[in-house]
């Protein structure tokens, strides 16, 4: 009879086990990890060579792993935050994470809701730069370590068990990527959010005049400014031109002459998730040929000489900095 209890004790042990083990979410994936990953993402003293910035089309799109194996030795920044601007704000903060002696890139993700008031109040961005100092401390150092514990609790298996196929899954990157995804994506969903999205928000002349001023400042600082458009769904290209006003075309004209160089991108060949934002695979194929574009760009005499020194010399250590 106790043979038998302790025979039954083993194979139930392991059954939970098992069952703990296939229902653990990711390391990547752990609210833990987000929460380390929006504060450092802010408050990372960190430099780097090629700084990206825009709202979550920009955060969700690009992956600076991906473009890695393009631009050896770069380091790569995605600055992108929801519903974030191109605010003169924001432009300079983007710019305080610039290495001064690296080769500055800085690259723009264009959507017509970048450059509206409403984004220029960069709530995402300052919800996480106004954190009290004990919760900057508490997510950067404490946070990593509590993702150990956090996939065996009942609660967080309850919830691994009960989401559907049509929920988002995250993956947050150190690099500033959150890489999204769904097993059941749904391309028509975001589209009746951003119907209000301009109501009374359109594209500001002033913020757009500002992008334009800072590129030509930026070039005549020897800072190379980059910028493309985020792929989206056909249908959000044809919301977004019908309700927001905003003449891409004309834009470019002055990016350009301001010396400023776009990077265009097929806005079809890539799949949406919700309707708005690529998904994790996408993500990764847009930012191998931005990587590429931007190569071809530069030349190979500004690539870093010594990419391993220069990656490790240059900048302090940060707990998971990966």
């Amino acid at each position: 009879m106790m043979r038998n209890r302790v025979v039954l004790a083993l194979v139930i042990g392991a059954t939970l086990i098992g069952l703990i083990g296939l229902l653990r979410p990711d390391a990547m994936r752990t609210a833990s990890r987000g929460k380390w990953f929006w504060t450092w993402k802010t408050h990372s003293e960190k430099k780097y060579d090629i700084v990206f910035m825009g709202d979550s089309r920009t955060y969700r799109g690009i992956s600076p792993e991906s473009m890695a194996a393009v631009l050896r030795g770069f380091r790569i920044l995605n600055f992108g935050y929801s519903s974030g601007s191109l605010s003169p704000f924001m432009l300079a903060e983007a710019e305080k994470r610039l290495d001064a002696g690296g080769t500055r890139v800085i690259v723009l993700g264009i959507t017509p809701y970048t450059m509206t008031p409403k984004a220029s109040k960069d709530e995402h961005y300052l919800q996480e730069k106004n954190r009290a100092t004990s919760e900057i401390v508490e997510n950067i150092y404490i946070a990593p370590l509590m993702q150990y514990f956090e996939p065996t609790t009942p609660i967080r298996l309850v919830e691994e068990l009960g989401k559907t196929q049509t929920e988002s899954r995250e993956e947050f990157y150190g690099s500033g990527w959150v890489a999204t995804w769904r097993e059941r994506p749904n391309s028509t969903e975001a589209i009746a959010s951003y119907a209000n999205a301009f109501t009374g928000n359109r594209p500001s002349p002033n913020l757009i005049e500002n992008v334009i001023v800072q590129t030509g400042k930026w070039v005549g600082e020897g800072i190379r400014v980059y910028a493309f458009r985020p792929p989206t769904t056909p249908e959000m290209i044809e919301l977004e031109s019908r309700l927001s006003g905003f003449d891409e075309k004309a834009f470019l004209d002055r990016f350009g002459k301001a010396g400023g160089i776009w990077i265009p991108v097929p806005l079809h060949e890539y799949r949406s998730y919700d309707g708005s934002h690529l998904d994790k695979e996408s993500a990764q194929a847009l930012s191998g040929v931005i990587a590429e574009a931007i190569k071809q760009s530069i030349g190979e005499q500004a690539f870093p000489l010594n990419p391993q020194a220069g990656s490790t010399s240059r900048n302090k250590a940060k707990p998971d900095d990966s």
